[in-house]
């Protein structure tokens, strides 16, 4: 006999669970086995996160371990060659004829590397020798130096560039009686050691000394610009040059200017990871070049005066009442009361200036002047600027 009871059928005392009921229990129990499935991966994963951010945190804490002590060990060996006394005082001697110079004046509150470079000092009439790259199509350039604790920034005006070389020129009013370094007065010889020294931001406490050996003496190489060939002096040292250094003083051990370096000369000719330097010996040839190539306007002396007779000699000359500050004639030794006779040998005349006599002279040109001093006739061979 068969009863049914609760949508159950019921047989002999047994219950027979009907099918639908069987696929709503297997639905469910899937249901159930899924969710634990994706609990146990879920759970899987944020252990293996956990282990591999402990692995990835302590293998970050070892890097940084080893990069604080490479850079200690680096600091302290970089403190050591500083400090080393023959190469201290090498740094020393060079440092007063190096400063920063930069196209922005707000670089130096950065000191960001990219837009401040160094310049050398080449005479003591303000004359400094820079990357070229940091000076072209500029008119006008800062330059930062330190006189003691004191900084003093300055405003230079560029004189030109050099492209063979990849040097510039820029020339600062004042330079508080620097005197330039000493060019080398020997032949270099291989493995010579040098010191490649910089100073991009015009503090000695900053500055940059990378020794390295002469790789290859001077060497003649032929420049293309522009179609013109330019003959150029190189040597090569064994040191990796960076924008950092880019435009220092390459000295020798006693303290005398080896040459420049120069990027710009570097990547022309491929020569990295060495660095090409222009010898001590070409930089009056370039410093020429420019003045020459870049300066176009009419020169004046800087001179106030008139045009007279001279009593006595039967000759017009120039008699030079006032004699400008930091001016080409000031420069060459003109002084007051002096009277000039002959410019390149040619004499005054009242109906003409002394600038009409210099009129067409380029900056970087000699002019000799013959003058009247102390009852007795004198000549000078003055350089314009």
């Amino acid at each position: 006999m068969k009863k049914k009871r609760n949508g159950q059928e019921s047989q002999e005392g047994h219950i027979r669970i009907s099918n639908r009921e069987t696929v709503r229990y297997q639905t469910h129990r899937n249901g159930l086995l899924t969710l634990l499935g994706i609990g146990a991966v879920i759970l899987f994963s944020l252990i293996l996160l956990l282990l591999m951010k402990n692995y990835t945190d302590r293998r970050i804490t070892q890097a940084n371990d080893l990069l604080n002590r490479e850079s200690t060990e680096y600091n302290e060996l970089e403190k050591r060659i500083y400090e080393r006394e023959s190469f201290r005082r090498v740094f020393d001697l060079t440092v007063p004829n190096l400063v920063g110079v930069s196209a922005s004046r707000y670089a130096f509150l950065t000191n960001y590397s990219k837009v401040i470079t160094t310049g050398v000092i080449y005479d003591d009439r303000g004359s400094i020798i820079v990357p070229a790259e940091m000076v072209r199509g500029q008119e006008e350039i800062y330059v930062r130096a330190f006189e003691g604790e004191q900084e003093v920034l300055s405003t230079a005006s560029v004189i030109g560039v050099d492209d063979a070389s990849g040097l510039g020129l820029i020339k600062l009013r004042d330079l508080g009686g620097v005197q330039p370094l000493k060019p080398v007065e020997h032949k270099l010889s291989l493995a010579q050691t040098t010191l490649l020294i910089a100073l991009p931001k015009g503090n000695p406490d900053t500055g940059n000394l990378t020794m390295g050996q002469i790789h290859s003496t001077e060497e003649l190489f032929t420049i293309v610009e522009d179609k013109e060939r330019t003959k150029l002096p190189v040597f090569l040292i064994s040191t990796s040059l960076y924008f950092g250094n880019d435009g220092g003083a390459v000295v020798t051990m006693d303290g005398s200017l080896a040459g420049i370096a120069s990027m710009e000369l570097t990547e022309r000719l491929g020569v990295s990871p060495y660095t090409a330097v222009v010898p001590s010996s070409e930089l009056e040839k370039i410093v020429d070049r420019i003045q020459s190539r870049e300066s176009f306007l009419s020169a004046t002396f800087g001179l106030e005066g008139e045009m007279l007779k001279i009593p006595g000699l039967d000759q017009v000359g120039f008699y030079v009442l006032e004699v400008a500050e930091d001016s080409t004639a000031q420069r060459g030794g003109i002084q007051p009361t002096d009277i000039i006779l002959t410019v390149d040998g040619m004499t005054m005349d009242l109906d003409q200036t002394l600038d009409d006599y210099i009129k067409g002279k380029k900056a970087g040109e000699d002019v000799v002047i013959t003058l009247w001093r102390l009852n007795e006739t004198q000549s000078f061979s003055i350089k314009i600027y």
